[in-house]
């Protein structure tokens, strides 16, 4: 291997630890010079995406994970439910509910067993006011996860927007 690129690893590897331990500023160093280092691994952006979620740095994050997205040449389901979950969750923190809600319908096709995934999917998609498809996506989140109080209570939200209030009790 090229010493850069072993360099890259290495700091890659410190990165994990960092972001392990909860040290996100740390690892966001060491996962900066890793991507410096070696430009054509695009596992270091995804690291480094996830690292900028931690930090609240959403739309960094959504950048990375993007690029990420489009350096992948295997198709890993794993991978992208991954990605396509972290970046719903800052879509959804920047408020930008369409790219959440299409990030968060990708979510449930990889893993469609993901009570968050199908409750966060109801809200953007409450917040859209497309409440039928709300509705269906929190009682999917529901079914999988009935104790939740987060989808119980976004649905009978949904309830009360969509005319229903007697049902929201």
């Amino acid at each position: 291997a090229e010493p850069s690129v072993s360099r890259a690893e290495a700091l890659s590897k410190r990165g994990i630890a960092a972001y392990d331990a909860g040290q996100f500023a740390e690892a966001l160093r060491h996962f900066d010079e890793a991507y410096r280092l070696d430009p054509n691994d695009g596992s270091i952006l995804m690291l480094r995406g996830w690292t900028y979620t931690k930090l609240g740095r959403c739309k960094e994050a959504i950048a990375d994970l993007d690029a990420f997205e489009d350096s992948l040449i295997v198709s890993d389901s794993m991978v992208y439910a991954e990605v396509y979950r972290t970046r719903a969750y800052c879509h959804m923190q920047l408020k930008d509910h369409v790219a959440a809600a299409g990030d968060l319908e990708e979510q449930v096709r990889f893993k469609p067993d993901d009570d968050w995934a199908w409750a966060t999917l109801g809200r953007a998609y409450g917040l859209l006011k497309r409440y039928g498809e709300s509705e269906a996506a929190l009682k999917r989140a529901i079914k999988l996860n009935p104790d939740d109080p987060y989808a119980n209570y976004q649905l009978g939200l949904v309830y009360l927007m969509s005319g229903r209030a007697s049902e929201a009790i």
